[in-house]
């Protein structure tokens, strides 16, 4: 049987803050006045900065209908660390030459550490949660005891239940 786990509340808040930030960087980064040279380069700096806010848009919608899975926040944060360093690295190279604004770096660089915390918290998460299946699969697989516990060798074995009327 899998259990569904939701994401830690310590990697939740952090994240809604950076969401609401992102909105607003890439808003101003997006404006039709700041993307004059459209080269290459610009383009692929402007679509991670999209990619960015459309995987914080997800997280906010994962919350909303309370679907923030150990596994789906892990993936999410993987994915989300990846596109903030790949970000970091592109605005630095290219943004004076793509008129990305002066805000979004320090932005993105302020951001890459809560990411990549809530990336280990979520991870570990799954981590645990596959741990303990594990274990529930060994204890089933040795016949562990039920509720009435019993199945040590100091108590002798599961409590046996009496059969019949009592």
């Amino acid at each position: 049987m899998l259990v569904a786990y939701s994401m830690p509340r310590a990697c939740a808040k952090p994240l809604a803050a950076l969401a609401v930030g992102a909105g607003v960087v890439l808003a101003v980064a997006l404006t039709p006045g700041t993307a004059r040279a459209q080269s290459s380069e610009c383009v692929g700096v402007m679509k991670l900065l999209q990619d960015r806010v459309t995987l914080l848009q997800q997280w906010q919608t994962m919350q909303k209908k309370k679907q923030a899975t150990a596994p789906a926040a892990c993936n999410l944060f993987t994915q989300l660390n990846a596109k903030v360093a790949a970000a970091i690295v592109e605005v630095e190279k290219n943004g004076s030459w793509c008129h990305v604004p002066d805000q979004v770096l320090p932005t993105l660089k302020d951001e890459q550490p809560k990411v990549s915390k809530a990336r280990g918290d979520a991870c570990k998460a799954v981590q645990m949660q596959k741990k303990m299946e594990a274990q529930r699969a060994q204890q089933q697989q040795r016949g562990a005891p039920g509720p009435l516990g019993g199945g040590d060798s100091v108590v002798g074995g599961p409590i046996k239940m009496p059969q019949g009327a009592l």
